[in-house]
């Protein structure tokens, strides 16, 4: 990723600005920046902290090293972009583990091009520049912000990417702590259902699972827990009793022999019927064989 943003940061015609440039904006740099943070906060709500919180710091500080990287560009060929390009990285990532979408990202990254833009139109007016100068330095500025939402992105799909292994594998945790002896006690289930983005139900039940005749376990509602593939293969069914559950369950299981357990808490050790009733399924679905011979 670095070397397609620092591709990208090559094309920018900054170093086609007068050098002396950069030295008339410097002073403007942090009154810049805090325009952008007012009016990013107006747009984003969830952007909308304290000035002194540590949130409303940190944000300052981004806006004001993006505004002063831009400038120290200008007329200059060797400036480093990769420190900024991972700082939007880890935003992306950020916005992605707290569950929000790159929306507000993405306005706000809007937002400030229009301010940088306003800013420049009247720094032109004020210090006599030629349009081509003013020209370069706007189209940079899109370039620019372009590769950081694109970095931010890039940052926003890896940690989804993470999360979701993450989240699978507290998944599984969970089934397995459901069917585990001695029984797990119900606060153990809600954290672990919590990592997992499984909305702890009343009840549940196991269907145990005898030799698969499909070659594919076939996609499973995001509610129900699967082990297809153990020596004792078994869902783990919320809500069992709930309407329209028996057909889902037999549209899971199809051509497998299988075996619902009763209908218990989570928390309960009757849902460890899974292991009992998967080779009670084996021990049938052999008889049936040998009779069938």
């Amino acid at each position: 990723m670095g070397e397609r943003t620092g591709a990208r940061a090559a094309r920018l015609r900054l170093t086609e600005v007068p050098a002396g440039t950069a030295d008339s904006l410097r002073p403007y740099l942090r009154a810049a920046a805090e325009e952008m943070v007012r009016e990013i906060q107006g747009m984003v709500p969830e952007y909308d902290r304290a000035p002194q919180s540590r949130y409303g710091q940190r944000m300052r500080w981004v806006t004001e090293e993006t505004v002063r990287r831009f400038v120290d560009a200008m007329g200059r060929a060797d400036i480093e972009w990769e420190p900024l390009t991972e700082i939007f990285v880890g935003i992306g990532a950020y916005e992605a583990r707290r569950g929000r979408s790159l929306n507000g990202l993405q306005t706000a990254i809007r937002v400030s091009g229009q301010v940088a833009c306003r800013r420049f139109i009247k720094d032109a007016r004020r210090l006599d520049w030629p349009l081509t100068a003013l020209g370069h330095i706007v189209e940079s500025l899109f370039v620019y912000l372009e590769g950081l939402a694109g970095a931010a992105a890039q940052g926003y799909a890896d940690a989804q990417e993470r999360l979701a292994t993450e989240r699978e594998r507290h998944r599984w945790r969970l089934r397995d702590l459901l069917v585990a002896q001695p029984p797990a006690s119900p606060e153990a289930v809600a954290e672990l259902a919590q990592q997992a983005g499984w909305e702890t139900p009343r009840t549940v039940a196991a269907v145990a699972l005898g030799p698969a005749v499909e070659r594919h376990a076939p996609v499973i509602p995001p509610m129900v827990l699967a082990d297809w593939h153990g020596r004792e293969p078994y869902l783990v069914v919320p809500d069992p009793d709930g309407p329209g559950r028996r057909r889902m369950v037999a549209a899971l299981v199809g051509d497998r022999p299988a075996a619902v357990g009763p209908t218990v808490p989570p928390a309960r050790a009757g849902c460890r019927c899974a292991g009992r009733a998967a080779r009670w399924t084996s021990r049938r679905a052999a008889s049936s064989a040998t009779r069938a011979r």
